[in-house]
């Protein structure tokens, strides 16, 4: 995933919006006037380094060289990191619909293995902080899951579904988002503190 200009300069008007920030408003904290920042966001203009640091601290944005081998990881990791409420809502849903679909599959075909161990990967999976683009391959694995209800001869489908899940958690693992161990706010049980 290597980066061009205009997305970088997309990038940037889209922190710029999420800050609040007019044009004139960031310009003016970054020390260009206002009609250079339209030309940088609108790509007609090649954004020189000095900019792109002093924008980017204004935005209370890093830059940082990343090795390719780690870029997915870090893109991921960037996803779930600056996801807004409204995708982190949209995962969510999606991740709902898939595990209640699943859980009627599992009732009515309780001899399919397969089906258990869909709907297993899928609770794993809410425990996790999923990324906004983790919802694509949810409905997606729910479009398949729905193929199969039409057709219930083609267990195929659902090996696919199994590996789109396999595939994401892992994706996730090594991006570092593992399982969250979810604590209880409080137990009635002492505690070793006496």
């Amino acid at each position: 995933m290597a980066y061009s200009p205009e997305q970088i300069a997309q990038q940037l008007k889209s922190a710029r919006k999420t800050k609040g920030l007019s044009q004139r408003a960031l310009a003016k904290r970054v020390g260009i006037p206002q009609s250079h920042l339209s030309k940088i966001e609108g790509g007609s203009v090649d954004l020189r380094l000095s900019s792109l640091l002093e924008m980017a601290r204004a935005l209370e944005l890093d830059v940082a060289l990343v090795p390719r081998k780690h870029l997915s990881a870090v893109g991921t990791l960037i996803g779930t990191t600056h996801s807004t409420a409204q995708t982190t809502k949209a995962v969510h849903k999606a991740l709902k619909t898939l595990n209640r679909r699943l859980a009627t599959l599992t009732q009515q075909n309780s001899t399919l293995t397969v089906l258990a161990q869909l709907q297993r990967r899928a609770r794993e999976l809410e425990q996790m902080s999923l990324p906004s683009s983790s919802t694509a391959t949810l409905r997606e694995v729910d479009k398949t899951i729905r193929a199969f209800e039409e057709n219930p001869s083609n267990i195929k489908l659902l090996g696919d579904s199994l590996h789109a899940l396999d595939t994401l958690r892992s994706s996730l693992a090594q991006a570092g988002l593992t399982i969250e161990k979810r604590r209880q706010a409080y137990s009635l049980e002492s505690d070793d503190r006496g």
